[in-house]
């Protein structure tokens, strides 16, 4: 496209006899800004498809390990009543509540904060006014 197509807006500044065009040193066109405006758009809705993939993604995750957690959490369970909760368990059930909807989780959540304080009192970290 040459500056006589793209009308008045895409004049250059005139270059001195000898030297050459600093390719840095242009002025906007029309045409130019419609192409960034356009790119800038695109980009937007690039990273808006990838967040919905991803989305998509950890539902799908979700969905999949769903029934592997409940049998995770029952043979846990099991463990805590036959032998009472342990320091051991407490990691796995935090990492099996995650999978679970925050409803059905809430219960086990609030066993859990109150075995950590109960754990704390015990271990005479936590003076017992706090509980």
């Amino acid at each position: 496209m040459s500056t006589a197509d793209a009308g008045p807006s895409a004049q250059q500044t005139p270059t001195p006899a000898g030297q050459e065009e600093d390719p840095w040193t242009w002025t906007w066109t029309r045409d130019n800004l419609a192409v960034v405006s356009i790119l800038i758009k695109e980009k937007k809705q690039l990273k808006d498809a990838v967040r919905r993939y991803e989305a998509a993604e950890e539902r799908m995750e979700k969905y999949k390990n769903g029934p592997l957690a409940r049998q995770r959490l029952d043979r846990l369970l099991r463990e805590v009543n036959r032998d009472g909760m342990q320091p051991s368990h407490v990691h796995e059930l935090r990492e099996i509540l995650e999978e679970f909807p925050e409803d059905e989780a809430a219960p086990l959540r609030q066993k859990l904060i109150e075995y950590e304080w109960r754990r704390l009192l015990d271990l005479g970290s936590v003076p017992a006014s706090k509980f």
